[in-house]
């Protein structure tokens, strides 16, 4: 996620070989810039977003697999 120059990420855990859903609330993301976190960046301005990605970030080598089924954005009090 991108806003004001910062990207924005949160860390979510995977169980292996478990379906699970994962709900991130904007309030969670943190902003970052080359890997350094900025706490007084500001939150997240959802009207600048302009993409999502996913990382592996576990230092683990080995197969690793994620299926997405879907990505929903819900209004805050919905």
């Amino acid at each position: 996620m991108n806003s004001n120059g910062f990207s924005y990420r949160a860390t979510v855990q995977t169980k292996k070989d478990e379906w699970i859903e994962v709900r991130v609330p904007l309030d969670k993301f943190e902003a970052t810039s080359f890997g350094r976190v900025f706490k007084d960046a500001g939150p997240v301005k959802p009207e600048e977003v302009n993409a999502l990605s996913f990382m592996l970030s576990d230092k683990k080598a080995g197969a690793f697999k994620m299926e997405v089924e879907s990505i929903k954005v819900k209004r805050a009090g919905k």
